[in-house]
C-alpha cells in the first residue's frame, strides 16, 4: 500500500481566508486521523470562520494496487441509491496524553498552549450520505436498510468544501461503495478515489473520481461480486 503525502488546505476565492496547512488521511474513522498522527493542522468549524466561497481542500488517499487488497481492507461492500445528503463539521479530538509527537501533535507543550489549541476546534467539513442498501456484496448490512457513508467535503456555513478529482454522491444516484467501520455506526470509505463507483443501467460500474489513482476494479457489478463476495 502506498503512504500518502502531504495536504494544504487554499481558498479559491481572493476574498477568502487563507485555510491552515492540514494533513488528512482519508478512508479512516475521524478519531484515527489524530491518533496516527497524520494531522497537521484543520480549518476551524464554519460558524468560527469568516471564509466564503470555495475551499479546496488538497488532502492524503490512502492507495491501494490491486483489487485483492482494496478486497482485504474491506468489510462491507453495498450497492444502494443516495436517499438524503446533509453537510456537516467533524471535529477532530487530540489525545494529549501521549508523549509522543506522531501521536500527540500537542506533545511538549504547556496546559495553557493545549488548552487554547483544542478552544480552536480543529476539524473538517464531510457530507453525510444517506444510502437505502439494494444489495449487499459483503458485511452483515440487510438489503432494504439505510446506511450513512460519510464523504469529505460539501457545503456548510455558506463554504463549498472540495476535494480535486473527487465529486459529492447525488442523492437519487446508484453506488457501488467499498467500506469499513467507521464511528457511530457509521461506514467510512477505504480510499476516497477508488471506494465509490456508479452503477449504470446496464450493471457497468464507472468511478466516481474524475482521475481515479490505482483504479483497480473495471468491468461490471458481476465482477465486483467475484472480488468481494468470494
Amino acid at each position: 500500500m502506498r503512504e500518502p503525502h502531504g495536504a494544504i488546505l487554499r481558498t479559491d476565492d481572493e476574498t477568502s481566508r487563507l485555510m491552515m496547512l492540514q494533513h488528512i488521511r482519508l478512508g479512516l474513522p475521524a478519531v484515527a486521523l489524530v491518533t496516527l498522527g497524520v494531522l497537521a493542522a484543520c480549518i476551524p468549524a464554519p460558524d468560527d470562520a469568516r471564509a466564503t466561497g470555495t475551499v479546496t481542500m488538497m488532502v492524503d488517499h490512502v492507495v491501494y494496487p490491486t483489487a485483492d487488497e482494496l478486497s482485504d481492507a474491506a468489510d462491507t461492500v453495498v450497492r444502494g441509491v443516495v436517499r438524503a445528503s446533509e453537510a456537516e463539521y467533524v471535529p477532530l479530538v487530540s489525545d494529549t496524553s501521549s508523549d509522543d509527537p506522531q501521536l500527540n501533535p500537542q506533545a511538549g507543550q504547556s496546559d495553557d498552549e493545549i488548552d487554547a489549541h483544542l478552544a480552536r476546534r480543529h476539524g473538517y467539513v464531510a457530507t453525510a450520505h444517506s444510502l437505502e442498501v439494494t444489495e449487499v456484496l459483503r458485511g452483515e448490512v440487510e438489503v432494504g436498510a439505510t446506511v450513512t457513508v460519510p464523504q469529505t467535503g460539501g457545503t456548510l456555513g455558506g463554504v463549498t468544501f472540495v476535494v480535486p478529482g473527487v465529486a459529492q454522491m447525488s442523492v437519487g444516484d446508484e453506488y457501488l461503495l467499498v467500506t469499513t467501520a467507521g464511528t457511530g455506526g457509521r461506514l467510512a470509505l477505504v480510499s476516497p478515489e477508488q471506494s465509490i463507483f456508479t452503477v449504470g443501467a446496464d450493471g457497468v460500474l464507472a468511478p466516481l473520481a474524475a482521475n481515479p489513482v490505482g483504479y483497480v476494479l473495471r468491468g461490471t457489478l458481476a465482477e465486483a461480486r467475484e472480488v468481494f463476495g468470494g
